[in-house]
């Protein structure tokens, strides 16, 4: 489900946008660390909603990426693969593939 839902956060309508952030907020809330393999596509969702022009948008998109570097901030996991994630936020120009100690 979550291909969908990171699928439909970069929707052009609003209202499927917001929608879509809001699904993705209860589903990280659930899965926590269990939906480290989703958390680059989610951010690559999330991330260009926080400069949206919509107050409602904007401030769901803020909350959902503090809800998953909180939940990344407190990982349990000795390592993960933070490649996928960095790549996403830097775009894959400065990051490289391998894994970081929690």
């Amino acid at each position: 489900m979550m291909p969908i839902i990171v699928t439909h956060c970069g929707n052009k309508d609003e209202w499927t946008k917001q929608t879509s952030i809001t699904w993705a907020q209860t589903f990280i809330e659930l899965g926590k660390d269990k939906l480290f393999a989703f958390y680059a596509d989610m951010l690559g969702a999330i991330i260009p909603s926080i400069a949206h022009s919509s107050d409602e948008i904007r401030n769901a998109a803020v909350q959902t990426n503090q809800m998953l570097l909180d939940i990344v901030n407190a990982t349990t996991e000795t390592s993960f693969e933070i490649g996928p994630i960095c790549s996403t936020v830097t775009k894959g120009t400065a990051c490289s593939t391998g894994s970081a100690a929690a």
